[in-house]
């Protein structure tokens, strides 16, 4: 399974179409690209607005092919819904209310979500139009990063408070 995991790439696209991008969890993050001249037709808004989807699809076929894998490595499916325990109950409940955040590198683009379920994004104003497409997607790239790194120190802080330390 950690060799499946290691080699996981969730490759997905914006609403639009404008957007490509890859998301390697346990390979340096992520890539985003832009198709054409596809950067230039964007304002702010309508930008954060395409990424937030993209986040949300790399999340989301993050979470599918894990669960996949670890389908395949146990041999049973994956479920996730009501749990009989009551300190898994407390403990997912805590999760998908969580708040995770990532600023980038250059201060210009930060992502939030609550629970990753529904992804935030903010870009700087005026920052596009002293950029280039390049330099844009390396700030995606350090603030999506930088949020998940948030995600996973919560949650490591979530599991000790709920299962113990070293669980």
């Amino acid at each position: 399974m950690a060799d499946r995991l290691d080699s996981m790439v969730v490759k997905v696209s914006s609403p639009d179409g404008l957007i490509t991008g890859e998301y390697r969890p346990n390979q340096g993050g992520v890539v985003v690209d832009f198709a054409g001249d596809g950067f230039r037709r964007y304002r702010e808004r309508g930008l954060e607005r395409q990424l937030a989807a993209v986040a949300q699809r790399f999340w989301r076929g993050y979470r599918t092919a894990y669960d996949r894998a670890l389908a395949e490595a146990t041999g049973r499916p994956t479920t996730h819904g009501e749990y009989w325990e009551a300190d898994r109950r407390r403990y997912w409940a805590e999760r998908d209310a969580t708040s995770y955040e990532g600023m980038s590198a250059g201060e210009c683009v930060y992502f939030h979500s609550v629970g990753l379920r529904d992804f935030n994004v903010v870009i700087r104003d005026g920052w596009l139009a002293g950029s280039t497409k390049e330099r844009f997607a390396r700030e995606v790239a350090t603030g999506f990063s930088a949020m998940m790194s948030d995600y996973r120190t919560k949650l490591a802080r979530l599991r000790d408070k709920h299962y113990g330390r070293g669980r």
